[in-house]
């Protein structure tokens, strides 16, 4: 008994890393609501030429540290829910301060590992054709419940978790290509095997899919500073392929200099038709214009990853930051509250654009003795990326460069405490938010 209760406890040890950055559990009713986490997804997804209708069969292996209703989030309900070979209900979740939803499991659960199973159907970022079917998981971080749970099950973005996709196409008669910062696998005609690595969380996936030759691809391999080969996918439908080819190499070069080797396995760049871009792990959606933006954002963002809403104007107001030239502010002038907001926020605040800027510019003129804040950024990058951040880690980290304290320059700047501005619901330019039918034609 005694080796089984410390095998047990060493378990729920294991799994304790992602589950101290989850928001507050919450009591909703009669029922205690607890955040998860998510060991290994395995997503089954369907494509169906016949009837044009997509559907998910997911498997989800889950760990809790408490007894509680687990939470998980998927924007289109269930059909079909078991736990643990049970069948079990679920129904939409709001938190306590109204500012988004999850999908509870109508079935308490016991401290330890558990088997979700869940049917969704896909009902965004697909589209049938005569050439066969076009899908793509196409996210944003600026509007509430855009990430991978628009999609299928899955988790927020404190939880790092195994991601595979087994991919069917039935029905086809033209073949398919992958866009992915996965590794794909073909297992037989029309049925694919996409893995990603077990660091990614619900923002990291770069999934695209269409008929052979619905774009134009470009190959390409950069050499990184550590020696590493970085294989390179443009593509679209556009004849500046090359512009693109050009430009992210130089790009790519400026921020190896700058921040040290890339982080990721390889680069895909969708040349898309759309004003501004998103990022995704060693990923992006972008026109030319933003390329930079975005590509910066591999390593501050989905390098140097956010936990929450609070966290994610850090990685926005770095990239702003290099956008603006890199420059030194002796003096800061901002109040605002967009690391002090609600716990179960999940977007970022639009504020990190100009006021996180000129913040992180601050920092900068604030760190010059000791080297300078792009020095920091990059021991940062090297070493803390792909663990969940809250702002807090970031503040006691570049407290420990400068070696002072830098609570007085954070209570102003993002937490609030010296009195606030107000939010605002604009977009930026380099993450515009689009229109169903532009997601549409991006397919």
């Amino acid at each position: 008994m005694g080796k089984f209760l410390l095998s047990f406890l060493f378990a729920l040890i294991s799994n304790a890393g992602d589950l101290q950055k989850t928001p507050p559990a919450f009591v909703n009713g009669d029922k205690k609501f607890i955040f998860v986490d998510f060991e290994k997804a395995e997503y089954n997804i369907a494509f169906d030429i016949t009837t044009q209708k997509t559907m998910v069969h997911s498997v989800i292996r889950f760990a809790t540290i408490e007894n509680g209703f687990p939470l998980f989030d998927s924007v289109h309900a269930p059909t079909k829910s078991f736990l643990d070979g049970e069948v079990v209900q679920t129904a939409g979740v709001i938190d306590p301060t109204n500012q988004t939803a999850y999908i509870g499991i109508n079935k308490m659960v016991p401290a330890g590992t558990h088997v979700l199973e869940v049917d969704t159907p896909l009902l965004t970022g697909v589209k049938y054709d005569a050439t066969g079917v076009r899908s793509g998981f196409f996210m944003s971080d600026l509007d509430d419940r855009q990430f991978l749970e628009l999609y299928v099950p899955a988790n927020l973005e404190y939880d790092q978790f195994q991601m595979v996709f087994n991919v069917t196409v039935k029905g086809a008669v033209t073949e398919h290509e992958f866009f992915t910062n996965g590794m794909v696998k073909n297992i037989s005609n029309n049925q694919w095997q996409i893995t990603y690595p077990s660091r990614y969380v619900s923002s990291s996936i770069y999934f695209h899919m269409a008929p052979k030759g619905a774009f134009r691809v470009i190959s390409d391999r950069f050499k990184s500073v550590d020696g590493r080969s970085i294989s390179v996918t443009v593509y679209g439908i556009g004849s500046d392929l090359q512009n693109f080819q050009f430009k992210a190499k130089k790009v790519f070069d400026e921020l190896e200099m700058d921040y040290g080797p890339w982080l990721h396995n390889s680069l895909t760049i969708y040349a898309g038709p759309i004003d501004g871009g998103m990022e995704y792990c060693g990923a992006t959606i972008t026109n030319l214009w933003a390329l930079g933006h975005e590509m910066a954002h591999s390593y501050f963002a989905r390098g140097f990853m956010p936990a929450n809403g609070n966290s994610g104007w850090m990685d926005e107001a770095i990239a702003s930051w290099r956008d603006n030239g890199y420059p030194q502010q002796s003096s800061l002038t901002d109040h605002t509250d967009m690391a002090n907001q609600s716990p179960y926020l999940r977007i970022t605040d639009y504020r990190a654009y100009n006021a996180g800027a000129r913040f992180i510019a601050h920092l900068d003129y604030l760190s010059q003795a000791n080297g300078g804040l792009k020095l920091f950024l990059k021991n940062l990058a090297q070493t803390h990326s792909f663990d969940p951040a809250f702002t807090q880690d970031f503040q006691g980290l570049l407290e420990s460069f400068n070696g002072k304290s830098l609570q007085n320059e954070f209570n102003q700047g993002v937490y609030g405490y010296a009195g606030n501005d107000k939010p605002t619901k604009r977009r930026s330019p380099f993450h515009p938010k689009l229109t169903q039918k532009q997601l549409d034609n991006l397919l």
